[in-house]
């Protein structure tokens, strides 16, 4: 590993230090705006894993999906996130959601799967996706879609994200899709980007709307540390270079 790849990860890791300790707000009021682009998927049940997926055979559509925020200090921002939930749909409006651990998602009327919430190593699973994806250079740590990143890229995240999360395997007709699905299976992602995301990673839930991911806001001394990294990306780029 070169001196810059120390020097980058060991700055992120002091991020990592700061988000630890600070407090994010319980609620934030959300809209549903629409999506930058979706695929179809499949979900079928993963033989590899114990118990059925509720969804298995089903076709759904996947993508990155738009929110506005309407409350807090980034009211007025757009926000592109994943969501959780299959269980009920997004809904266009402002609604209030509750900011929870990965772990206690979903919130709905009807459960997703026998024992409701999640649990712990469901969202660590998530969590692990999502490290892929930034790692792979495909979203930012705020889930934020990267320059040159696709809507088949996006679509390979959401559906990764649901089959983790309803012991299934996701697939698509699309060779885009399929290609970036093939490409998030065989990642590994580096343990610096999953320490932040475990310290910042989140869930949104309210009744009656879908719940989506949600990344707890780094403070001004965190931006001043990935800024002398030039953002993590910064931190992929040396690393393949070394």
């Amino acid at each position: 590993m070169s001196i810059c790849t120390k020097y980058a990860l060991s700055v992120a890791v002091g991020v990592l230090s700061i988000t630890s300790t600070v407090s994010w707000a319980d609620s934030v009021d959300l809209s549903f705006t629409g999506h930058t682009g979706l695929n179809s998927i499949t979900l079928t049940d993963d033989a590899s894993i114990s118990g059925t997926s509720i969804y298995a055979g089903q076709s759904f559509s996947a993508g990155h999906l738009t929110h506005s925020i309407n409350s807090g200090p980034r009211a007025g921002q757009t926000y592109n996130t994943f969501c959780v939930e299959l269980a009920e749909r997004a809904n266009g409006g402002s609604s209030t959601y509750d900011i929870v651990d990965l772990s206690e998602a979903p919130r709905s009327e009807t459960p997703d799967d026998a024992t409701d919430n999640y649990g712990a190593v469901k969202a660590d699973l998530v969590i692990g996706v999502i490290s892929k994806a930034i790692d792979l250079g495909w979203i930012d740590i705020s889930l934020q879609r990267m320059a040159g990143s696709t809507v088949d890229q996006m679509s390979a995240i959401q559906a990764m994200i649901w089959a983790v999360l309803y012991d299934a395997t996701a697939s698509s007709s699309d060779a885009g899709v399929t290609a970036a699905l093939g490409a998030l299976t065989i990642q590994t992602a580096h343990s610096s980007t999953t320490h932040i995301m475990q310290g910042r990673l989140r869930a949104v839930i309210a009744d009656g709307e879908q719940d989506q991911l949600y990344v707890v806001p780094l403070p001004p001394a965190a931006f001043a540390g990935l800024g002398m990294l030039g953002s993590l990306a910064g931190v992929r780029t040396i690393r393949r270079r070394r």
